[in-house]
């Protein structure tokens, strides 16, 4: 049995349920599995002390179900649902809620960073479902109003904002669209929860001085990011098709990579412009390498590895965001471009150099100057009556 793999539960500070003072300290549920010390937190955003003891109950009231129903190995966080030898199409739509879903996670094929997002969704919409009292429904019987009130419950504890709410929402509907094809569910709810409405945040881009302040600090300390800040900023693709990209797809002669553009559940070959301003960058790393190596590898040189975008989102949060004091993101270096180009020459070359099949997206999140350059335009017209 899964319990007698527990030992030691306990919830720190000792006097946490009767003692008001004892919010003033952070608070913690730890116990024993198979005799390592596990942690479980979470209640201490609560600062009322009756509000901290009745989530820290339910929190405890939660670990045990994950441990005791659904085989939770708190080490390697996983759960063991079934038995290992059950194969997927040995599954029936009578199954719990949180059986299928972990399910359908399991049998996902996404990018990395999609998938550890959903994996993250999972967790919470999990604990959701265990406090609601909704992870033993059987997912034939899981409607639209089940799921509003899992959201519901995970706005509640975290406060999701109307993107993180829409996140969610897509993969649930990605997790029940896998469980459409494996026949467990005939219908996919997650589809029927509304969408809500976002307010569109102007991102933060690097002013000129700015620029002009990472260009050299670069350029003097990290010449190797600071090149692939160059390609970047150039390239008009994302970080991912960039890590992705191998020798062999790159052709210095004509100017031009070509990339696989992954859009949700489509893909394309996409071949994008090589700069000419950008192309010195382009031969210095591609400098030696072998035709299959990644063109951006292990120290962001050439290589046989493929790595994972928190390589070089890491590099700019260290270097440049910290030791510079700035607030700009690396993603911003594609807005900014991006803007750049429409205002140089229009807004269907900035959509083409970005990949986008129309304008739209490029308008409305990435030329943020177009708008304001086409009221510049109507308001210089000098057509007469």
């Amino acid at each position: 049995m899964v319990t007698k793999l527990v030992t030691d539960l306990k919830v720190s500070p000792s006097d946490w349920l009767t003692n008001p003072s004892s919010i003033n300290s952070p608070w913690q549920i730890w116990y024993r599995y198979r005799g390592k010390l596990v942690k479980v937190m979470g209640m201490n955003k609560e600062k009322n002390h009756s509000s901290r003891v009745e989530l820290t109950i339910q929190l405890i009231k939660t670990e045990q179900l994950k441990l005791q129903k659904y085989g939770y190995n708190p080490i390697s966080k996983t759960y063991l649902i079934a038995p290992p030898e059950h194969a997927a199409n040995s599954y029936t739509d009578s199954m719990g809620f949180a059986e299928a879903i972990n399910l359908a996670y399991s049998q996902l094929k996404v990018e990395h960073a999609t998938q550890l997002n959903i994996k993250c969704c999972i967790k919470y919409v999990f604990i959701s479902a265990f406090k609601v009292g909704l992870a033993d429904v059987s997912i034939d019987q899981v409607r639209k109003g089940h799921l509003k009130i899992i959201m519901n419950e995970c706005h509640e504890q975290r406060n999701l904002s109307p993107r993180n709410w829409n996140a969610y929402r897509t993969y649930l509907m990605m997790l029940f669209e896998q469980l459409a094809e494996l026949d467990i569910v005939d219908h996919n709810p997650a589809k029927e929860l509304k969408k809500k409405s976002e307010t569109i945040k102007i991102r933060t881009t690097l002013t000129s001085a700015e620029r002009e302040k990472v260009k050299s600090y670069l350029k003097i300390n990290y010449p190797v990011f600071y090149r692939f800040i160059q390609i970047f900023f150039h390239s008009g693709g994302r970080r991912t098709e960039l890590l992705s990209l191998k020798v062999k797809d790159v052709d210095l002669y004509t100017g031009e990579y070509c990339t696989l553009v992954k859009k949700g559940k489509q893909k394309r070959m996409l071949i994008r412009v090589i700069k000419n301003v950008a192309a010195p960058y382009w031969k210095e790393q591609l400098c030696n390498a072998n035709q299959d190596d990644y063109v951006f590898s292990v120290g962001l040189l050439s290589g046989p590895h493929k790595i994972r975008e928190e390589q070089v989102t890491r590099r700019w949060k260290v270097h440049v965001k910290d030791k510079l004091n700035i607030s700009a993101d690396l993603y911003s270096l594609k807005h900014l471009n991006t803007d750049e180009t429409a205002s140089l020459l229009n807004i269907n070359a900035a959509a083409a150099h970005n990949g986008h099949t129309t304008t739209k997206i490029t308008q409305r999140y990435y030329a943020q100057g177009e708008e304001q350059r086409m009221r510049e335009r109507l308001r210089q017209l000098k057509n007469p009556l």
